[in-house]
């Protein structure tokens, strides 16, 4: 883990250091919107997960949680672990994909946002494969 603090807008050496790992070819995992959800539903992705896409030129697998809010709101002191979590990865977004990024306003926000929404096109299985019953 490499913590970054968000609070002074850009913490240089946690950059410089993902960036080193994304270059040497290891995985990396973010949360694009940097903090939890204060209401279960996504959040817009922070600028900096585009500077890494923009950066590092690396394929984006983008992946979502399912029932983190129930196990654990923003606010509450503790967890609940009856809640399901469920893990969805995406197709990789290879590094064409964010080209188009390039020539806006805000380059990093528009990776931001493109991987955000790649997030959001992502729905749990209709079906618990353990259990061989339908979900609710």
């Amino acid at each position: 883990m490499i913590g970054v603090d968000r609070d002074k807008g850009s913490d240089l050496p946690a950059f410089r250091r993902v960036l080193q790992l994304l270059k040497d070819g290891q995985v990396v995992q973010m949360f694009p919107e940097g903090t939890r959800s204060p209401n279960g539903v996504l959040q817009r992705g922070k600028k900096g997960i585009g500077w890494f896409i923009l950066k590092a030129n690396v394929p984006v697998v983008p992946m979502r949680i399912f029932g983190t809010f129930e196990a654990w709101p923003k606010g509450k002191c503790l967890p609940s672990f009856k809640p399901q979590l469920t893990l969805v990865f995406g197709k990789p977004l290879w590094s064409g994909v964010f080209e188009d990024c390039k020539n806006e306003a805000d380059p990093f926000q528009a990776a931001s946002d493109k991987v955000m929404q790649a997030i959001a096109n992502l729905y749990p299985p209709s079906e618990d494969i353990s259990k061989n019953k339908p979900r609710k």
